[in-house]
């Protein structure tokens, strides 16, 4: 079969030359009267390059977008007295481009000492004839094809420096011809649209970076293969690389539907890409994507879900290979996980969240959350607590939900539903949130929850305080003024129907909104500090039955209370404005026996202690007696029963100076032994009792 090469000639010099100008310029085409033609190839002649160390001649198969592949050689020349370096470069066009990369590997032909002047004849030759595997039996490449196939794969694999194809064994006069046959196998394996991104140079003595492929008999550059000798570049090679390479040799030797169906996929894939940062990792993919689905056998789940993050990532940024993770997810999602491999995919997932990333990643681990979830709730609280320790951003995007989800998974609405009983919980619950992740939905719910706490226990000045880090938190300072000014104007608004403990919280809720804005006036304070000074002329405070009246009055005036305070307001209308007194006295007794025992038996100790000379233990006793009294101070309080300290450590000393001296009545000391174990039961008795009062009193307070 004949081929027919249009030829263009093309000489360059950094000083005078003919015509005295300087640079490029074209001295012969075939095609000499198409000058805008000719000026776009002077492009890709312009990057040819040359032997510096003598007159040999280099040959280059270069993609050109203007007419696609062209063969180009190069020769440097010196022109006049100066002896710099120039050059001359031909193009070899072939006219009727074909698939067969042999059409290509155009010949070179003997340069005339002149240059070539005006118009060029078309160039007719046979076209060469190559088979791939007699060239892999010659140069012994069958056993060594899957790390030869690193070298097809070269011009993917992003290294800014060429290849250096090492063959010592050639002779000089066969480097021409022999490199001709390496190139025809390189670019045969690879899919058409790849060619476009390698090339060749026949034969340099140097290191040639700009250029993926070039040949030399000694070692030059940092990247080296040798044809002679295995390389032991299958070292470095992990799963995927050894899955791919290894699956690209044998499926080029059958040329079975594997290897068709990657040459077209890889060809679509990248025709249209526009990342074309780690372009063999995403090949190697588009393979084992296509392997998976002609039953071979898959990678192993660890280096799966170590390496998915990766892939999620590249397809934010290139959604060609959107199909690819597609068809890698729903492989990985039919694996029946074991608790430590899920555990080691999720931790993955974590450590390879980007940015541009994020989603994707949230999307994946709901998926995985919501089927632990279902199995096991004891696994899915520790992959959480991993997961909010690791990444905030993940936990509360997975919480509070987002654009990744197209509903709102049942685990975060029942860990919502759970941890907004109380504002305690609530709070706990949010602070673990990174406020840049919580969308602005689920801030708004937030904070309606902690209103309604709110108003469910209006007087609760802890829930405030919670209420006010939780508005701080979720950065809704704003809106948190907004609703504090609303409870202050209800408070005030019903100020009178306020007893002392809800005056203080109500005034405690005032200087909360006073920290805001502090221009405001303190109503509540003021009427606490009038409250104060309302006296009778004869000393005492106002009746209750008088601010009962003044309560009435004013809760006629004020029919109506607007939300959000109006529910909580109604469970303190009945209440009146009076001073605590002091409780009755019998109670009292009987509270304080207990106590009083104590006081006599620590009496009794230390008069005895005194006596057979033992002081120290007298003093240990007086300081366990003083622990104690201030113990039964702290009860008392807890009842709410108002009595005088002096009343109290009075009553204490009595009872227990009858109960030491009453014992010192009985001589037997057994009997005197009974005497204080019998007391000793009914104060256990009595303190149960009270314990059981106390508990009784508590829940009837919260109902």
């Amino acid at each position: 079969m004949k081929i027919e090469y249009l030829i263009h000639e093309y000489t360059w010099s950094n000083h005078c030359i003919s015509g005295n100008k300087l640079g490029w310029g074209i001295v012969a085409s075939s095609i000499p009267e198409d000058r805008t033609y000719l000026r776009e190839l002077e492009k890709v002649a312009q990057a040819a390059v040359v032997d510096k160390t003598g007159r040999i001649e280099v040959e280059e198969l270069v993609y050109s977008p203007v007419c696609g592949f062209v063969k180009m050689t190069s020769i440097p020349c010196e022109s006049g007295e100066d002896k710099r370096q120039n050059k001359r470069v031909r193009l070899y066009q072939p006219k009727a481009p074909d698939h067969n990369p042999a059409v290509y590997l155009a010949p070179g032909i003997e340069w005339t000492e002149g240059e070539s002047t005006g118009f060029l004849p078309t160039l007719t030759l046979e076209e060469a004839k190559f088979d791939r595997e007699d060239i892999l039996r010659e140069l012994c490449l069958e056993e060594r094809l899957p790390e030869f196939m690193q070298v097809v794969f070269w011009c993917l694999s992003g290294h800014s420096e060429g290849l250096n194809i090492v063959a010592p064994n050639w002779k000089e006069e066969e480097f021409a011809a022999n490199t001709q046959k390496v190139m025809y196998v390189i670019h045969s394996l690879l899919p058409q649209c790849i060619r476009e991104k390698a090339g060749y140079v026949s034969f340099t003595r140097e290191a040639i970076p700009s250029v993926p492929f070039y040949f030399s008999p000694k070692v030059c550059g940092t990247y080296s293969y040798s044809l002679s000798e295995k390389n032991g570049w299958d070292a470095d090679w992990d799963a995927l690389d050894q899955y791919f390479y290894h699956g690209i040799a044998k499926a080029s030797e059958k040329q079975d539907s594997i290897y068709q169906d990657f040459q077209q996929a890889a060809a679509e894939y990248l025709k249209n890409v526009r990342d074309t940062g780690n372009l063999l990792k995403k090949v190697e993919w588009i393979f084992y994507d296509i392997a998976r689905k002609h039953g071979k056998n898959p990678l192993s789940m660890e280096y799966l879900s170590k390496n998915i993050p990766e892939l999620l990532y590249w397809v934010c940024k290139d959604k060609e290979l959107k199909f690819v993770a597609e068809d890698v997810l729903a492989e990985v999602h039919q694996h029946p996980f074991s608790q430590a491999e899920r555990q080691i995919y999720i931790e993955s997932l974590i450590a390879g969240v980007t940015g541009r990333s994020k989603k994707v990643i949230l999307m994946e681990m709901d998926h995985i959350l919501r089927e632990v979830y279902d199995e096991d709730k004891k696994e899915f609280a520790s992959l959480l607590s991993m997961i909010r320790e690791r990444n905030k951003e993940l936990y509360t995007g997975l919480l509070c939900g987002g654009d990744f989800q197209k509903e709102q998974s049942e685990y975060s609405r029942r860990m919502y539903h759970l941890n907004a009983s109380d504002m305690e919980s609530l709070y706990r619950y949010v602070r673990e949130f990174s406020e840049q992740s919580i969308p602005g939905e689920r801030k708004d719910d937030i904070l309606r929850t902690g209103i309604g706490l709110l108003n469910a226990n209006l007087f609760d000045q802890k829930g405030y305080e919670l209420f006010d880090k939780i508005a701080v938190h979720l950065n809704r300072k704003e809106q948190w003024i907004k609703i504090l000014e609303d409870f202050v104007g209800q408070l005030q608004a019903h100020v009178s129907l306020f007893d002392r403990k809800q005056m203080e919280t109500a005034c405690y809720i005032e200087d909360m909104l006073y920290m805001y804005k502090p221009e405001m006036t303190r109503v509540l304070r003021e009427e606490r500090g009038r409250r104060g000074h309302k006296v009778r002329k004869d000393g005492r405070t106002k009746d209750s039955g008088e601010e009962e009246c003044d309560m009435g009055r004013r809760h006629k005036e004020d029919a109506s209370i607007e939300e959000p305070v109006s529910n909580a307001v109604e469970g303190v209308e009945a209440e009146s404005v009076e001073e605590e007194q002091e409780g009755p006295m019998i109670p009292f007794l009987f509270i304080g026996f207990p106590q009083g025992f104590l006081t006599g038996c620590i009496m009794y100790l230390s008069h005895y202690s005194l006596m057979i000379g033992h002081w120290k233990i007298a003093l240990g006793m007086a300081g366990m007696w003083v622990l104690l009294m201030l113990n039964y101070e702290g009860v008392i309080l807890q009842r709410k029963e108002r009595y005088p300290l002096w009343k109290v450590i009075g009553l204490c000393l009595v009872e227990g100076w009858i109960i030491e001296a009453a014992g010192w009545f009985f001589r037997s000391q057994k009997v005197r032994l009974y005497y204080f174990i019998v007391l000793g039961v009914i104060a256990v008795c009595i303190q149960i009792v009270n314990l059981i009062q106390m508990q009784k009193a508590r829940r009837k307070q919260e109902e």
